[in-house]
């Protein structure tokens, strides 16, 4: 698990996106995907509130490579 702060422009398009994935059926999943990896793909109950979020990764992945994307520094 990896503990995500958005900054303001990132949790606006959050809750956007939670928003509507939560509104769109139990079938519907938010990926995050790094890359060409689909490194999450989980059930939204709710819209995002606040800054921050779990996010699970799988085990052996690239966590590092993960991270720098995140923050902007990835491919």
């Amino acid at each position: 698990m990896i503990n995500v702060t958005l900054d303001n422009d990132g949790a606006t398009v959050a809750r956007k996106m939670t928003n509507e994935a939560s509104q769109a059926g139990d079938q519907t999943r938010l990926v995050m995907k790094v890359g060409d990896e689909i490194v999450s793909a989980v059930r939204v109950q709710g819209e995002l509130r606040g800054d921050q979020m779990m996010v699970a990764i799988p085990p052996g992945a690239a966590t590092e490579e993960i991270l720098n994307s995140l923050n902007g520094h990835g491919n």
